[in-house]
């Protein structure tokens, strides 16, 4: 298990994170494990399900009390750390997708000192007359003072922007070893919100007044400059308040583990302490996660292939359909009909989906790629589908450039591009659009 890392901050910070990239520091991570690449076995085939949770916990408390011949010098600190993330993941264990990230912190050290003099000589007062004889200094009791308190309190900065640039910035990784053993990995990446604030007042036994300085500490959003502003009241009171940007925050962890490749089922548990002086803290990571075999989702999509290919095929369609729309609402009904006997009633998901990809008539590019395949990893899908569904659009690109002017795409199904030439009719969605009708 590895601690938590903090990174610094500037006035103008905002960090490139690329979707996923938290799982390339497991490359970093294993090298204290001392492991060969004869230690990694070949990736497990099958979809996995489950969670992972890890809980962090840390305290410290500290007084000191150096008083002695009626001088008072205090001083005291506490902190208490509560950390929490949960991964709701599914997919292939060498690149878990993570569904839901739950991520909790909050971090607060309170400090508090106190200085103060038992005595002060504040010499000849004022107006004395030294002629009068021997002068005599005034003492003031008690003597100066000065007390500090500070607090600092660290949590995760959120805003909706920020929930936009950071999209996919969690991973989880189970990577399969020799000996039915492995390696999981879990983590987050993220910012940090900060809020400080130190109060010092010094009072002057001689003279009574007494000196107030006041430092904040505020976050604006990463991608903002940072300021300074300093003010000073009638009263003499400086206040500095520093707003910084938010601090790029990493939160991982890396365990290990032994499971029955037999029994489907991947859960353990594993606990780290450590001790830095007074501060002692404790992570707690356990997970558990479970096969689903995609065999039955691959074979739903063979078949639902295998139906396009004879709708498509089919010569009658063709002739029967005039326009673009005709021909792909007769295709539907063909595809309906061949899987469940019936014709689409629309029910389920329909095929108009958002996350369909297909191929551009403008540059035989395809389109829709990205959205298609995070759908696809949504679902929970093998990576299989989406790579036989890229080669399959892949065809289409060829057959665009080999003939553009009577490539048709349907890009918004009920809306054609063209019409007039029913061949090359392309749009790849999820084979269970037919929803309650698909193959039992």
């Amino acid at each position: 298990m590895y601690p938590f890392k903090v990174k610094g901050a500037v006035m103008n910070y905002m960090p490139l994170f690329k979707k996923g990239a938290l799982i390339l520091f497991l490359i970093i991570l294993m090298l204290p494990i001392n492991l060969s690449a004869d230690n990694f076995m070949k990736p497990d085939p099958r979809i996995w399900k489950g969670e992972i949770e890890i809980i962090r916990t840390g305290s410290a408390k500290r007084t000191i009390d150096n008083s002695r011949n009626g001088n008072i010098e205090t001083s005291s600190f506490s902190r208490t750390v509560n950390e929490n993330l949960v991964l709701k993941v599914c997919g292939q264990l060498s690149g878990l997708y993570v569904l839901k990230a739950t991520h909790n912190l909050i971090d607060t050290a309170e400090s508090e000192s106190t200085k103060k003099d038992a005595s002060e000589n504040c010499g000849v007062p004022e107006g004395y007359d030294v002629s009068l004889g021997h002068s005599k200094s005034e003492i003031k009791q008690p003597g100066d003072s000065r007390v500090i308190w500070s607090k600092k309190t660290v949590t995760l900065y959120n805003n909706n922007k920020l929930l936009k640039l950071m999209e996919g910035s969690a991973g989880a990784s189970i990577m399969m070893l020799s000996g039915d053993s492995y390696l999981i990995s879990a983590g987050h990446k993220w910012y940090t919100l900060t809020k400080a604030d130190t109060v010092e007042h010094e009072k002057k036994a001689c003279s009574g007044k007494t000196v107030s300085t006041i430092h904040r500490q505020r976050t604006c959003p990463p991608y903002q400059k940072g300021d300074i502003d300093t003010t000073v009241s009638e009263e003499g009171t400086t206040t500095t308040i520093v707003t910084m940007p938010a601090m790029p925050y990493e939160f991982v962890f890396l365990a290990r583990g032994k499971f029955d490749p037999d029994s489907g089922i991947i859960s353990g548990i594993d606990t780290q302490k450590s001790t830095n002086g007074d501060y002692k803290e404790e992570i707690i990571a356990t997970w558990h996660l479970q096969s689903d075999d995609p065999c039955p989702d691959v074979f739903k999509a063979l078949q639902f292939a295998l139906a396009a290919a004879e709708a498509y095929a089919n010569q009658k369609i063709r002739d029967f359909a005039d326009n673009g729309n005709a021909y792909d609402s007769l295709i539907t009904d063909n595809i309906s009909k061949t899987l469940t006997g019936k014709p689409f009633s629309g029910r389920g998901q329909d095929s108009k989906s958002s996350d369909a990809m297909g191929v551009s008539p403008k540059d035989c590019g395809i389109v829709g790629r990205d959205k298609f395949e995070e759908q696809q990893k949504k679902d929970c899908q093998h990576p299989i589908l989406f790579k036989s569904t890229l080669r399959h659009e892949a065809e289409h690109v060829k057959q665009c450039f080999k003939n553009s002017e009577k490539f048709l795409i349907i890009t918004d199904l009920g809306e054609a591009m063209g019409d007039g030439w029913h061949g090359q009719t392309c749009l790849s969605v999820s084979p269970f659009w037919l929803g309650d009708q698909a193959i039992s």
